[in-house]
């Protein structure tokens, strides 16, 4: 994206996290490619770096085996999860992102009363599509 850093200013948001898939690991970088000055004018950069905190953050999280047999109308990791998003409004990262098929990755970095709402939604959905006896 540098390349139209001559016709407009151009912010580069760069992770270790998310792109090479290494949970735990919050290293990431802003690149600026700014030849005219506009961004550092403007405030914007010191604003970024305002905004930035410096204290380490560490997200918990879960994989956890998605049992199909346990679940009607549902194919797989990828079904489930664009399911309890349209239908809970709930986003759970499906395993076969990170190679996982079948397998859930459950965030738990939130408030605790988001962590129960968000709980609560993904147990009506699992009750919703249970196999019946």
């Amino acid at each position: 994206m540098g390349v139209f850093g001559s016709t407009v200013p151009v912010i580069t948001l760069g992770s270790i996290s998310k792109r090479w898939m290494v949970p735990g690991w919050r290293l990431g970088w802003l690149v600026t490619s700014d030849p005219t000055g506009l961004l550092q004018k403007c405030g914007i950069a010191d604003s970024i770096k305002s905004a930035l905190n410096p204290a380490p953050f560490s997200p918990t999280f879960i994989q956890v085996k998605l049992n199909l047999s346990l679940l009607e109308d549902i194919e797989d990791d990828m079904e489930f999860c664009l399911k309890l998003a349209k239908e809970e409004s709930l986003v759970i990262l499906p395993g076969v992102t990170v190679g996982l098929k079948n397998w859930l990755r459950i965030t738990f970095s939130v408030e605790q009363s988001s962590l129960e709402d968000g709980l609560g939604r993904l147990r009506s959905f699992c009750g919703r599509h249970a196999k019946k006896p």
